[in-house]
């Protein structure tokens, strides 16, 4: 075999293993069913999912022909700042991306979990767990576009950037939009909190996008039905709303057998507090009505993490692990494709999507539907 054959025959066979590694990969990827995505220098491996199903819309969903009031509204917070200081409401309007604060005109209304820390580096998100001061971060708007950040005697005021360019932050499985608040408030959030003069950004939400969760939360989403894209909050972990009764936190109460680990209804942080209504209730509740017009539909559990232990106004971490302690012995979730996806975390309060916008306000009754 002369030379020139020897290379004929060298680059046929490199061409085959080339073809063949390519053809390996492409049936490996076929075989797990998992594909990589970058987004900003972030990767994530989705979840596939597991069962085709056409997911109804909140247009398709069909309203209750009957209502019953089960209580009252004791409490509105909002957090504007996610992991941050709760801000204590009288009135709201119900929006789709959460409670909106009703403000004088001419200054920027409070929003719920609008605005984000997030590490520079990887872009994702801290919160409160980690980092317990956040729990004294709080938010105020002076203008249009003028936002004040305090942290106890530390502040700083900023114009929030227009949305120019597509920047994302990592809020656990998933890429969400932000708005960069700039290098000075970096600089002020990473020497408060790491002590450095960077490592962190705030970020605020781009108003004109939804968030997207059909994959990321796919193993969500193939056990809770309701749950879609058009309930998904700014910055919230997964939904826009979450309300809690107030009689199931007192009966928890009773449970702890500690006085001083006893807690309240911030602990759980939501944004609607119910009096009035029976113990646990809220688990079968899935149409709710407040005041004249606010409609809302119940998706899922809130599963409970560590950040209910720490009192959000001491800052204290209870040292027996409580309410998760005694939650844990009598609230976990029980059917097992719900335990497949929840584990052993046990839960409490319901999260919900909006279907009808309104205005709600302290006092208003509450109502569950039923058809």
């Amino acid at each position: 075999m002369d030379i020139e054959q020897k290379k004929i025959v060298f680059a046929t066979s490199a061409a085959i293993l080339v073809l063949s590694t390519t053809i390996g990969i492409f049936m490996l990827r076929r075989r797990t069913g998992k594909r990589k995505t970058s987004i900003d220098g972030i990767t994530s491996t989705p979840v596939q999912v597991k069962e085709s199903k056409k997911r109804i819309t909140v247009e398709e969903m069909v309203l209750p022909t009957d209502w019953k009031q089960i209580g009252t509204v004791s409490n509105l917070h909002i957090y504007p700042m996610k992991s941050g200081r709760r801000v204590n409401l009288t009135k709201a309007e119900v929006m789709e991306i959460g409670l909106k604060e009703i403000c004088r005109k001419g200054r920027l209304p409070l929003r719920d979990r609008v605005f984000i820390v997030y590490r520079e580096n990887d872009k994702t998100f801290i919160s409160n767990k980690t980092y317990p001061k956040m729990l004294k971060l709080t938010v105020n708007t002076l203008g249009t576009n003028i936002v004040e950040l305090s942290l106890e005697k530390d502040k700083i005021i900023f114009n929030i950037p227009e949305y120019t360019d597509e920047k994302f932050v990592n809020l656990w499985k998933e890429n969400v939009p932000t708005i960069d608040c700039g290098d000075e408030v970096g600089a002020w959030i990473s020497k408060l909190l790491l002590g450095k003069d960077s490592g962190l950004r705030v970020g605020y939400w781009p108003d004109k996008l939804r968030r997207n969760v059909t994959e990321v939360y796919s193993d969500y989403m193939r056990v809770y039905e309701n749950l879609c894209n058009d309930f998904t909050g700014a910055y919230s972990d997964i939904g826009s709303y979450l309300i809690v009764n107030q009689a199931s936190i007192d009966d928890l109460n009773l449970k702890i057998n500690d006085a001083q680990s006893r807690v309240t209804a911030n602990n759980f942080r939501p944004n609607i507090v119910v009096v009035g209504a029976e113990p646990y209730s809220e688990d079968k509740w899935t149409w709710i009505k407040i005041g004249e017009d606010a409609i809302f539909r119940t998706f899922k559990p809130c599963t409970r993490c560590s950040v209910t232990t720490i009192n959000p106004d001491t800052l204290v971490r209870s040292k027996q692990h409580e309410p998760i302690k005694t939650l844990k012995s009598y609230r976990q979730v029980q059917e097992t494709k719900l335990k497949e996806v929840e584990g052993d975390s046990p839960v409490m309060g319901m999260y919900m999507g909006v279907h009808t916008k309104g205005k709600i306000k302290f006092g208003d009754p509450v109502y569950i539907g039923s058809n």
